[in-house]
């Protein structure tokens, strides 16, 4: 089994919090590609794999001189 499809899931509302920016933002990075995302449903809504975050701030990550 891959192992995004263990990791834990959070909120679109959870990811935002640890990125520092707003659901929306997050709905438009997910509709983007940049972060991948799991329908639950259409109540439950999307969940985002926890390391998604992770990876997408790493992939994002500048080192200034």
């Amino acid at each position: 089994m891959n192992d995004k499809r263990k990791e834990t899931r959070i909120t679109v509302a959870e990811a935002a919090r640890r990125l520092g920016c707003t659901r929306q933002h997050v709905y438009n990075l997910i509709s983007s590609g940049e972060i991948a995302a799991v329908r639950l449903g259409l109540r439950n809504g999307l969940r985002v794999p926890e390391g998604e975050v992770d990876r997408f701030v790493e992939r994002r990550w500048v080192e200034m001189e």
